[in-house]
Order: structure tokens, then sequence, then C-alpha cells
């Protein structure tokens, strides 16, 4: 059965896992950003 509802409940975890993948995504890019720098800034040497 497909039910398009949720529940508060199911909202709010939604709303915190959304804020812990964000929070996870930002230091992962500014590593992945950080390397790609490093690896231009190499060759451009």
């Amino acid at each position: 059965m497909n039910r398009n509802w949720r529940t508060p409940e199911e909202i709010q975890f939604q709303k915190k896992r959304k804020e812990k993948m964000l929070f996870l995504a930002i230091p992962i890019f500014s590593i992945i950003l950080g390397v790609l720098i490093a690896i231009i800034a190499n060759k451009g040497i």
C-alpha cells in the first residue's frame, strides 16, 4: 500500500537526516576541492 502522507515524526526525521547529510557533505566537498586545487597548482609549476 502506497501512502503519500507522512507523520510529523517522519518529517522531523527526514529533516534531521538532510541536515546530517549536509554537515557531512561540506567537509567532504572541501577536501575534494582542496585536492583538485593542489593538483592544478602542482601541474602549473
